[in-house]
């Protein structure tokens, strides 16, 4: 692809940021999911619970999405011709 040096680091950079963020999201979705455990332990309200699911749900959109983001951010970095 013949990346410069600019280049490379940008790629990097992006792929530090999304690394970073992948464990930030998927420490978040750990928890969402242990705190939707304790509801149902506890007899929540079905109002809890599905605000409670539908967090999980989100956060696991976040996470299906990082690797389209993270493609476009990377064509964002290259040339018209690098992209080819």
């Amino acid at each position: 692809m013949n990346l410069s040096s600019e280049q490379k680091a940008q790629i990097k950079q992006l792929h530090e940021k999304a690394k970073k963020d992948t464990k930030s999201l998927s420490s978040q979705l750990m928890e969402a999911d242990k705190q939707m455990r304790l509801p149902f332990a506890s007899d929540a309200s079905p109002e809890k619970l599905r605000k409670q699911y539908e967090t999980i749900q989100e956060l696991r959109q976040k996470l299906d999405n990082k690797p389209f983001e993270m493609m476009l951010a990377e064509g964002q970095v290259l040339t018209t011709q690098q992209r080819t």
